[in-house]
């Protein structure tokens, strides 16, 4: 499953612009009533609008024999998420991965993850052209279990780890949707409160087609296998 494209409001677009193509070297475009952010294969559009309170949680892949170049990187131009002393966090089976966390503009918990499982090791030192694509997008649903069915029967979309009742993961190495809780904390924070309403992902790759749109204010859409 392939996350081609996310859309979210924004409140500040040109901290945005400044952030994603200043501090994370991605490239960007900007116009009066959007940002748009080329990171990998995704595409992440901020519209011009009133971001709803909360925290919204994105994970960029990187080539999986990079976490330590990525982290210094990354570490030289923003502060690392720390907890409990430490700011890289190794997650088993199923994840087989390791990431380090910070925050972007708006509260954004923002995550680099390298994959253990996809083959994308790469040799040159680590650049913003190793942000390879958005592998995670957070959603926060009223109903955790409900979403993972609804999701499940109109997308087909499999489920990958989780409790079902306030955290569920669905998808694969290459494409998940994070389910939680409305006002669950974004790991690894204690304050940064997952958000509700509108956001919308396009998803390819996925078994069938459809839309999943939730009461939260999210939308998933999806043309089925086929990539476009």
């Amino acid at each position: 499953m392939h996350i081609k494209t996310v859309k979210l409001p924004s409140g500040d677009l040109q901290a945005n612009a400044e952030y994603y193509g200043g501090v994370l070297e991605l490239p960007v475009h900007v116009t009066d009533a959007m940002v748009t952010v080329d990171a990998g294969s995704t595409r992440i559009h901020f519209e011009g609008g009133e971001a709803p309170a909360g925290a919204h949680h994105l994970a960029f892949t990187i080539p999986r024999n990079h976490l330590a170049e990525a982290k210094r990187w990354l570490s030289a131009r923003t502060e690392l998420l720390v907890l409990d002393g430490q700011d890289q966090f190794r997650l088993e089976d199923p994840w087989d991965s390791e990431s380090v966390y910070f925050k972007g503009p708006e509260g954004m918990v923002l995550e680099l993850i390298a994959r253990d499982r996809l083959n994308n090791q790469a040799s040159a030192a680590f650049t913003s052209l190793h942000i390879l694509g958005v592998s995670e997008v957070g959603l926060a649903v009223p109903d955790v279990p409900q979403a993972v069915r609804e999701i499940r029967r109109t997308l087909g979309i499999p489920s990958f780890a989780g409790d079902t009742e306030t955290f569920h993961a669905v998808g694969d190495q290459e494409g998940l949707l994070i389910l939680v809780t409305e006002n669950r904390p974004w790991f690894p924070t204690k304050d940064a409160a997952s958000s509700a309403g509108y956001l919308e992902v396009e998803l390819a790759g996925t078994p069938r087609s459809g839309t999943v749109a939730s009461t939260a204010g999210w939308r998933v859409v999806s043309p089925g296998p086929a990539w476009r």
